[in-house]
């Protein structure tokens, strides 16, 4: 075999072990008394009402594989519109035979209208793999606008607070 092929196979073998311990685990996200359980490289989305109101997701990690992971940190990325907050010490080991469950909130409070885009990556260790559980973050708030069109007259556009004058 040549190298190169060697080399080929090593990274598929490697690639193909990380998602098989990636699929060792149970993500199960709750907003409000919606429950949902998202696959690895899921989405957790927020539909804002206004700037300053805050939503939060739960995000439960459940491990079911054959042995431990240790879940060694987590990173965040993307919008500062994105917060999370977890309730355990980092690192953490998840044991399949007592179902532990690593819980943490991830909380969007969105500082303009538009729409935020974030990554939460999970580290973790399973035996001799290190990978990440990956949950991409997406926040949402619309944005309106509102104008105003005269008899004979161009559309307007009208600022917040701002008025129509209508003739007489």
């Amino acid at each position: 075999m040549r190298s190169s092929a060697k080399i080929v196979l090593a990274w598929l073998i490697l690639a193909g072990s990380a998602a098989v311990a990636q699929n060792q685990f149970v993500l199960r996200v709750q907003q409000g008394t919606t429950v949902q359980t998202i696959a690895d490289g899921g989405t957790i989305t927020f539909s804002s009402e206004g700037i300053g109101q805050g939503l939060v997701a739960t995000l439960a990690i459940t491990y079911r594989g054959t042995t431990t992971a240790s879940i060694n940190g987590f990173e965040l990325t993307g919008s500062t519109d994105f917060l999370t907050v977890t309730g355990a010490e980092i690192p953490v080991t998840l044991n399949n035979t007592d179902n532990t469950t690593l819980t943490m909130q991830v909380q969007f409070n969105p500082t303009a209208n538009g729409r935020f885009t974030g990554r939460l990556a999970v580290n973790f260790t399973e035996g001799r793999t290190t990978a990440n559980i990956t949950v991409n973050l997406l926040g949402l708030l619309p944005d309106f606008s509102f104008s105003y069109t005269p008899p004979r007259g161009n559309q307007t556009f009208l600022p917040a607070g701002g008025t129509i004058a209508f003739p007489d």
